[in-house]
């Protein structure tokens, strides 16, 4: 069983350059504590840490692109990241 967070359409404030840079750094721990644990990242959690420190909406569509095309993505935080970020991401 999945529990999918729910959230809205758009994102108050879209994080800036820097808050990308922090939320992949804080994301890349939380990978690291998981991992230690010897627990196996779910696969939005993967995405999120993935995602998350790409610099510009073009980075961002072809690495959403190319994970999803091979299977190694997972869509719904493809979404959630993408509306954090501000960028428009047809799925």
């Amino acid at each position: 069983m999945s529990i999918q967070p729910s959230v809205p359409n758009t994102w108050p404030q879209p994080f800036d350059t820097q808050g990308a840079l922090q939320l992949e750094a804080d994301l890349e721990y939380v990978c690291n504590v998981v991992g230690a644990l010897g627990v196996v990242l779910p696969p939005a959690l993967a995405t999120a840490a993935l995602l998350a420190g790409l610099a510009t909406a073009d980075e961002f569509r072809a690495a959403v692109a190319s994970g999803l095309a091979d299977g190694t993505l997972d869509r719904h935080a493809c979404r959630i990241m993408a509306r954090m970020r501000g960028f428009d991401l047809a799925l």
